[in-house]
Order: C-alpha cells, then sequence, then structure tokens
C-alpha cells in the first residue's frame, strides 16, 4: 500500500533512545552509551523465553557510573534474599524518541537476574571512556506505545 503523504514517514532512529532505572539506584539516564533491544527466543520444545540484554554505560567522574552500579551489586544482594518465587527484581524502560525527544514506544523490562556487571580493564595505551557492562535476564518485556 502506497504511502498517501511520505512526510508522514519517519524512521525509529537507533541513537534516540533513553533508558529510565529506578531512582534508587542512582544511575542516570545519559550514562547508557548503548543497550540491545529486547529479543524473543521461540523454542520448539515449549522453553520460548526472553533472551538477555546487555547495557553498555559511560563511566563520567562524577557522578560515577562505577559507584552506581557497585552500590547495585549490594542492593540486588539484598532483593535477591527477600524475592518470593517467580517475582523480578526491578524493572526499568527504554523509551525510543521521535526527533524532538518525544517518546514514541516504551519497552518495560522486568528483570529477572543481573547475569553480570563488568567494570571494564585499565590500558596504559588507551584514552578511551571507561565501559562498564551490565547484563540481565528479563522475566517479562511488554511493548507499550501512546
Amino acid at each position: 500500500m502506497p504511502f498517501k503523504n511520505q512526510l508522514q514517514y519517519e524512521p525509529k532512529r537507533k541513537n534516540r533512545f533513553a533508558v529510565s532505572f529506578p531512582d534508587d539506584f542512582g544511575i542516570v539516564p545519559w550514562v547508557i552509551k548503548s543497550i540491545t533491544r529486547p529479543k524473543y527466543t521461540f523454542s520448539s520444545k515449549g522453553k520460548s523465553k526472553w533472551d538477555i540484554i546487555e547495557i553498555v554505560f559511560v563511566d563520567p567522574i562524577s557522578p560515577s557510573t562505577s559507584e552506581s552500579l557497585f552500590k547495585l551489586i549490594t542492593k540486588i544482594e539484598e532483593l535477591k534474599k527477600s524475592q518470593k518465587s517467580g517475582q523480578h527484581l526491578f524493572s526499568f524502560d527504554v523509551c525510543t524518541l521521535d526527533p524532538t525527544g518525544v517518546t514514541v514506544e516504551t519497552w518495560k523490562i522486568d528483570v529477572r537476574s543481573v547475569i553480570y556487571i563488568d567494570f571494564g580493564y585499565a590500558n596504559y595505551e588507551s584514552d578511551e571512556v571507561q565501559t562498564p557492562i551490565m547484563v540481565v535476564r528479563p522475566s517479562k518485556c511488554e511493548l507499550r506505545t501512546p
């Protein structure tokens, strides 16, 4: 079906996104460098599931992303102790934005477990930005549109 007005067509761009973690995690949205979008794997054996999501952060001196992630480790351990069976640890949102910064879709991600947090490495031969990585396993992902 041809477009009635091609000016209405605007593809979603990879670089127009915002990620919102719970406020008490202390992770500000602008430190997320990249994130994999949800992926669902079908299984013929009835074990279909949401695949892992990788979040790459930028680590400024202040606010320190490493410090926030380090504190998050303690919070996750506390959450796991109080977590009931089948309950998710926490949720976060991944919003896709239009050219003006308005949200056009939101993925709500319920995290079942944190697979790992990698604080990166140091190297005297590089002046690259430190980029910690967190990998989570969702229990549920839900797409919402305005």
